[in-house]
């Protein structure tokens, strides 16, 4: 999937036809992170596909659920907005990006829509201030969700849509692109690919194989991990159980000094994965499962195969509930403090751990 949207050119828009969008976003969460850590992708999902100014609203609040859930890890962390209040952002700007030569980004950064975004921010609300166009919104909220190393996925899973309302989804789609100046791409059911309406975007469309596993099952929105890939390093913003795992861990005396999150790791069988939680020196691996893309066979296919390949790597690997870890994280920490005792007692024997 990765190959995928890395083949859009800039400014471009690819339609991507499938079996079952579900799958497909699965796969994306379970991928790893691209060799080039800048690149990010942000996804704006429907199932139904809504009307023209009803799909546009729904991009728009997409980008600024990611944008608030990454906050203040604006603009590829040229800036420390945390550092900050709204009204000292001015200086900010031009001392950090001066100092770190990132005047280009400077250039793009509306000042009065970052001051009343980041107090949205600052006050648990949507970074949405209400005096902006929906243009300026859409186009700083890119900018600040991924600089200039944002791809943007559309996906819709609507098997029967209104044609009237593809005719909406194309424009929607084209609007997008045009004011974020992003790549985009299309994520539809190949059930689309013979309406007339798709014509615009269906050009040169890429057709992913037949899946053979079952459709997913419910979703549940507690977990939304999909829809933005997370920061190296930080808990992803979008995972309640990273974070609740995170605060704790970080009060542990045992546990606190061994575990990063979001670290990419390369099997023996050279793929790349994303694990959750990586003891890099004692080689354990822990991973947070949410229902949302791990509810369907494919998904757990994905994840079986992944651990085959980290065990035969030398890792031990830990799967947590994500709705576990919620409901008593204390259990959660025993369980990690049990993997790194027994890899104590029983070293890699690619890699020494410190006793």
């Amino acid at each position: 999937m990765i190959e995928h949207l890395n083949y859009v050119r800039p400014g471009g828009i690819r339609t991507i036809l499938c079996d079952n969008v579900s799958e497909v976003l699965s796969d994306l969460e379970l991928s790893g992170m691209p060799k080039d850590g800048n690149f990010r992708i942000a996804v704006c999902r429907v199932h139904e596909v809504p009307e023209l100014e009803e799909l546009l609203d729904c991009m728009v609040r997409s980008l600024a659920e990611i944008a608030m859930a990454l906050f203040p890890f604006w603009y590829g962390g040229a800036i420390n907005i945390s550092s900050a209040s709204p009204d000292a952002l001015e200086d900010l700007l031009a001392n950090d990006l001066e100092l770190k030569g990132d005047l280009a980004v400077r250039q793009k950064i509306s000042l009065p829509w970052l001051k009343a975004a980041a107090r949205c921010c600052l006050n648990n609300s949507l970074p949405l201030p209400r005096r902006f166009a929906r243009e300026i919104q859409a186009s700083q909220l890119v900018f600040a969700i991924g600089c200039e190393n944002l791809s943007i996925l559309v996906a819709a899973d609507d098997i029967s849509p209104r044609p009237e309302n593809l005719i909406g989804f194309v424009k929607a789609v084209e609007w997008l692109n045009r004011v974020t100046e992003a790549p985009v791409s299309v994520l539809l059911p190949k059930e689309l690919a013979d309406f007339k309406e798709l014509a615009p975007v269906l050009y040169d469309a890429l057709t992913m194989g037949v899946s053979s596993y079952d459709s997913p099952g419910r979703v549940i929105k507690s977990e939304t991990k999909h829809l933005v890939w997370p920061i190296e390093g930080n808990p992803h913003p979008l995972s309640p159980g990273e974070q609740e795992l995170a605060k704790w861990l970080s009060k542990d005396p045992e546990l606190a000094s061994l575990f990063q999150f979001n670290r990419t790791v390369t099997t023996v069988r050279e793929n790349r994965f994303m694990v959750d939680l990586l003891w890099h020196e004692g080689k354990v691996v822990v991973e947070v499962d949410g229902y949302n893309c791990h509810s369907n066979r494919y998904a757990f296919c994905q994840d079986r195969n992944r651990d085959y390949e980290l065990v035969i790597s030398g890792y031990l690997v830990l799967r947590l509930p994500h709705d576990e870890v919620l409901h008593d994280v204390m259990i959660a920490l025993d369980k990690i403090r049990d993997m790194v005792r027994f890899r104590h007692e029983n070293p890699s024997r690619k890699s020494e751990v410190p006793k």
